[in-house]
């Protein structure tokens, strides 16, 4: 149900500033207009310092004119509405759905024409020290417009919302990270000082691939974010995540400790999950993967839960920090638990969307959603 009503042509009495952003849709259709501007400017007042709420109207020109949005039935504005709740899937970190509100107010017409505003209320300031669009721009609201936050503001941003003491101590401490990082290298220099990747014979799509080449590609890549490795037992799938796995920690660590200004590393962080070492826990629910590896440098703790711990929620969804997250030897899970590890970590994937993430297991031990996603085989060397 609309909560406001409008009349086409009438001036619309709030005025565009901090608390109101103004759209008119002037050329194309409603549906890319909003979709190009909804997610920038929903931002840009997560990220605001002078109000705690603000409003975007799509169908009401800079000037205050009503116009409107030409939409003939339901089934359209529930399509922008679904379009809208994706691209605000989008924002990192990720936000609360409960902040944003869509509603359709109607526009009385005397023509006749079915007119609608697209009203999308920010109910609440953002939590976190800057909010990003899916490109990782940041905007913030002005009293006429946006604009974006260049690299030394949003640094400045950081450095005030550290020093507030908003974000988790133990997770995020510059001493935390190193000692989680130093225990990584430690564990997997044996395989650092061997030199190089083992020269694995690797296919994806049924093509030889270069396996050192695609490590990299993908971790800076914006089209994969997760993949399968699929391989026999000794094919040397579990050999390539700790290599990887000491490789990242090691570039992470030299980043900390050449530059004592940042709180955590901005390369990327890896965390290795050993599927196969999990005692499961189901009756305590889900632990925090990241903490019990600061304690312990393994997982123990099953996740099954529901919900995510708050401790796993902030560390991975906050920014600048990239996670590689590594689960080793799934197909080594009990049978039992087997089709319940699955689950949680699609629920794992789905939930963290800007965590790149690998999965090693027999290739004919995939199944369900995982099949979904890229699969790159290991296969034996053969013999000369």
């Amino acid at each position: 149900m609309a909560e406001e009503k409008f009349r086409y042509g009438a001036i619309f009495e709030p005025e565009e500033g901090y608390e109101y952003e103004f759209k008119e849709i002037t050329g194309g259709t409603p549906k890319n207009s909003i979709k190009k501007n909804v997610q920038k400017y929903v931002v840009a007042f997560l990220n605001s310092t002078n109000v705690a709420q603000g409003a975007i109207y799509f169908g009401v020109a800079d000037d205050g004119e009503v116009t409107g949005l030409i939409l003939e039935n339901r089934n359209q504005r529930d399509e922008i509405k679904q379009l809208v709740d994706a691209k605000l899937g989008e924002i990192t970190p990720s936000i609360d759905p409960d902040w944003i509100r869509v509603d359709f107010c109607e526009v009385v017409d005397d023509f006749g024409r079915h007119l609608w505003v697209l009203k999308v209320f920010v109910q609440q300031k953002g939590e976190a020290p800057v909010y990003r669009d899916s490109k990782g721009r940041a905007w913030i609201k002005t009293g006429s417009g946006v604009t974006q936050l260049n690299d030394s503001q949003i640094q400045q941003r950081e450095r005030d919302y550290y020093a507030r003491g908003q974000l988790n101590a133990s997770l995020d401490s510059r001493k935390e990270w190193q000692k989680y990082l130093e225990k990584l290298v430690n564990r997997f220099s044996h395989w650092e000082e061997r030199g190089g990747f083992f020269p694995w014979n690797v296919t994806q799509s049924g093509r030889a691939i270069n396996i050192t080449e695609w490590i990299d590609d993908f971790l800076f890549s914006s089209i994969e974010r997760v993949v399968l490795i699929a391989g026999w037992p000794g094919a040397g799938k579990t050999t390539f995540l700790e290599r990887v796995t000491g490789r990242l920690a090691n570039e992470a660590l030299q980043e900390l400790e050449t530059n004592a200004d940042i709180y955590r590393p901005s390369a990327t962080i890896p965390i290795f999950v050993n599927l196969n070492s999990f005692a499961c826990e189901s009756s305590n629910g889900i632990g925090s993967i990241v903490s019990r590896i600061l304690e312990r440098g393994n997982v123990w703790h099953c996740f099954h839960a529901d919900e995510f711990d708050a401790d796993i929620v902030k560390t991975l969804d906050n920014p600048p920090a990239r996670f590689l997250v590594c689960f080793d030897a799934l197909d080594e899970v009990d049978a039992e638990t087997r089709r319940q590890t699955e689950r949680a970590i699609i629920r794992f994937i789905r939930r963290f969307q800007q965590v790149k993430v690998i999965v090693t297991c027999r290739e004919n031990m995939i199944r369900g959603s995982l099949n979904d996603f890229p699969i790159i085989y290991f296969r034996p060397l053969p013999v000369e």
